[in-house]
């Protein structure tokens, strides 16, 4: 049973290398290896519900990814706050302000997923009820690929995702990427719901 364990979660850490390293740029020693956003809203009922994006191949994830230079003649790499408003803004297509994001993370809590190759962050930011999500397909491009990795991005009831797993209702039908629900549950294995999920702004 424990080397079952012990092969289950060195090949969970491998994917998670692999999938958020691909998001990544190259940066020299970054100190980590990707970092992102789950995003909450409490609605008028008092329940949670996570904005989720849906990733071709993938399936529906939080924002983020792995860390780029900050300039393209530097090898200097973004730290993990500026990591997460990146890919949170790319991903999102601009669906989130980015001085809202700048100040959400930097009084968020924070887990980091520890792998072999450097620490996974994620930043647990709230935002209002009222977000706009028709602005997801409504909104004019960068030419830059990161904006393009997802397809939508929907609200899902975390009641639902704690009873249903990878298997939640979502609006395409596509289960939870693994790598995403498997950090997610060592989160909130970390500490419970309401530690995490205060009152929205």
């Amino acid at each position: 049973m424990k080397l079952w364990a012990s092969l289950s979660c060195a090949v969970f850490l491998v994917v998670a290398i692999i999938g958020y390293g691909l998001h990544g740029g190259n940066c020299q020693n970054p100190g980590f290896i990707g970092a992102g956003t789950t995003v909450y809203k409490i609605d008028s009922q008092g329940e949670v519900h996570l904005l989720l994006a849906y990733e071709r191949g993938r399936g529906w994830t939080s924002f983020g990814g792995g860390p780029k230079p900050l300039t393209e003649a530097d090898s200097q790499c973004e730290s993990p706050r500026q990591t997460a408003v990146r890919e949170t803004l790319e991903e999102s297509r601009l669906l989130l302000d980015e001085a809202l994001l700048h100040s959400a993370v930097k009084d968020a809590k924070s887990y980091a997923n520890a792998t072999e190759k450097g620490d996974y962050i994620t930043f647990v930011i709230a935002v209002n009820d009222d977000l706009d999500l028709s602005a997801y397909d409504r909104v004019k491009l960068p030419n830059d690929p990161g904006y393009y990795e997802t397809s939508g991005v929907a609200w899902v009831p975390l009641k639902h995702i704690r009873k249903q797993g990878r298997n939640v209702a979502t609006p395409n039908g596509e289960p939870l990427w693994s790598v995403f629900h498997q950090q997610f549950e060592a989160m909130l294995t970390a500490k419970p719901e309401p530690y995490w999920f205060e009152n929205t702004p």
